[in-house]
């Protein structure tokens, strides 16, 4: 029987990065067994003007991501241990 695999997420939303545009910037890191496996960092679409606006859409961002990643290690066969 193989062991669980534990995935852990985090992510950040810098408020106000382009100073050109006000655009924020989302920052997302997964690890597996804490070995960064994926990580990502792009600019919002929209200019928002609250640092809440920022943090949720990252965080939308990142669950999109974990369940992508869930899913392909689901089909590669790998076991998930808990939540992410």
């Amino acid at each position: 029987m193989e062991k669980p695999a534990t995935v852990t997420s985090f992510f950040d939303a810098n408020l106000h990065h382009d100073l050109i545009s006000g655009k924020s910037v989302t920052g997302t890191l997964h690890q597996l067994n804490k070995t960064p496996i994926d990580w990502c960092s792009k600019s919002q679409s929209n200019v928002e003007t609250a640092t809440l606006v920022s943090e949720h859409v990252a965080a939308q961002t990142c669950t999109e991501q974990v369940i992508d990643l869930r899913l392909a290690l689901q089909y590669l066969g790998v076991p998930i241990d808990g939540p992410t």
